[in-house]
């Protein structure tokens, strides 16, 4: 999982930096090394990765790309809860997953883990026994679900909270730099990737960390455009100064009495 992650952040960031040939050998050695994990984690990154960096190629010169997008995925949504007997959710897990007994286990996570973070919605089951029936291995394998169940609703609100308000200021800040809209590009897409993967497995360890690293770093690229416009900011405030100066200059120099000002300035010694 740690390796599919950074896909996108190898091709569009390290990879704008160096020779195309050595970019798509980096690329490639990612998407090799992930592929070899044979785990529906890895493999889902890449996937919603390498899906989202081909339709970021193909409408490059569209810059309402992405809205055209939001667009096809909320159209296949509706159909699906229009023509399927399960959940949206329930159908992803069941026709996306690698294996069916995999899909089906994560559906029994779902519908058990949210009932258990309903039986104890304020401070959750701790480590304790989460509700669920007696034949269910203990595991968790949903990270956007395994707080609510563990620590209670409000920390499982916290997490995604803290998540999508992270991506979405990402998302929606203005940005006219194209090397730090690509470097924006590839965060999105990554973060979009552990997006998707949190709903099938639970990320710990070095997976764990790598998460929450990049999800604050986000605020890295919230901070070039709070910077450039206190820099703007600072710009024309010392312009109307300058400005206010001058004019205070000019009145100054219309008011004071001609013969003064040039017998001044013509001898300066008798003043």
């Amino acid at each position: 999982m740690s390796c599919g992650a950074i896909l996108a952040l190898v091709h569009l960031v390290l990879g704008g930096e160096i020779s195309a040939a050595k970019r798509w050998f980096a690329t490639l050695t990612v998407l090799l090394t992930a592929s070899l994990s044979l785990s529906s984690g890895p493999l889902t990154a890449i996937v919603a990765q390498v899906s989202l960096l081909f339709w970021n190629w193909l409408l490059a010169k569209d810059a309402r790309r992405w809205q055209y997008l939001w667009v096809i995925l909320l159209s296949m949504y509706a159909f699906i809860e229009l023509a399927s007997n399960q959940t949206v959710f329930e159908f992803l897990l069941t026709y996306f997953s690698f294996e069916p007994a995999s899909a089906y286990y994560r559906v029994l996570i779902w519908e058990f883990g949210s009932q258990s973070a309903l039986n104890h919605p304020i401070f959750g089951v701790g480590y304790g026994r989460w509700d669920r029936p007696e034949w269910m291995p203990p595991s968790i394998d949903m990270y956007w679900l395994y707080h609510a169940i563990l620590f209670g609703i409000p920390a499982g609100i916290f997490m995604m909270g803290g998540f999508l308000t992270m991506v979405a200021s990402v998302a929606f800040t203005k940005e006219t730099d194209e090397r730090r809209l690509r470097y924006r590009t590839a965060y999105l897409i990554v973060m979009t990737g552990y997006f998707l993967v949190g709903w099938t497995v639970h990320f710990w360890n070095a997976t764990y960390v790598l998460f929450l690293f990049l999800l604050g770093s986000g605020s890295w690229l919230l901070g070039d455009v709070v910077n450039a416009n206190l820099g703007s900011a600072r710009t024309r405030e010392i312009n109307r100064s300058s400005r206010s100066r001058g004019s205070a200059r000019d009145e100054d120099c219309n008011g004071a009495d001609p013969g003064l000002t040039d017998g001044a300035e013509r001898n300066p010694k008798k003043r």
